[in-house]
């Protein structure tokens, strides 16, 4: 036997309270699919899944960075000590300099790198709450099948068809 619930909620995470707590521990039904329309928190998703997709684009430059820095770091500092075994002061006090600006550099990279990546924490955290309010609104094995699915999305990261899998419950 088939029936229907309509729940009209302006909020994916209320929703899915009342799912969990009226369908499945109430009524106690193990098994429930669902439709799902959250223009609102659709939006914030989609902000969300920008959000990382340009984080990760952004640890990949970063790392670049750091890496060009790190490498004239180490020049700076051969040409430096081969300037004082030499005897050559003027030449030593210029490339330390150039190491001291490369270290500002450096440690600018690293502050950089370190808000982005508390960025994409931030958006990872806002993502898995989406998830796990999407795979509230069912239950049973349809609610392992969004988390299952959206996992999946992550992995290849065709993050574009998550909205699909909250709305439908899968591809």
């Amino acid at each position: 036997m088939t029936s229907e619930v309509h729940i009209f909620s302006n909020s994916i995470e209320v929703a899915s309270d009342i799912v969990q707590s009226l369908i499945g521990e109430h009524l106690n039904i193990k098994e429930a699919m669902a439709k799902a329309q959250f223009p609102h928190d659709f939006v914030k998703l989609e902000v969300c899944l920008d959000k990382i997709k340009e984080s990760n684009q952004l640890k990949n430059h970063f790392a670049a960075n750091i890496a060009d820095s790190i490498q004239n770091l180490k020049v700076a500092v051969v040409k430096a000590e081969a300037s004082l075994i030499i005897d050559d002061i003027q030449g030593m006090r210029k490339n330390y300099a150039i190491v001291q600006q490369e270290n500002g550099t450096l440690v600018g990279e690293y502050i950089k790198r370190t808000n982005n990546h508390q960025d994409l924490v931030s958006n990872l955290k806002n993502l898995n709450n989406m998830i796990r309010f999407a795979s509230n609104l069912r239950l049973g094995d349809h609610q392992k099948r969004v988390v299952a699915e959206a996992r999946d999305c992550i992995k290849k990261q065709t993050l574009e068809h998550m909205r699909t899998i909250f709305e439908r419950g899968y591809k």
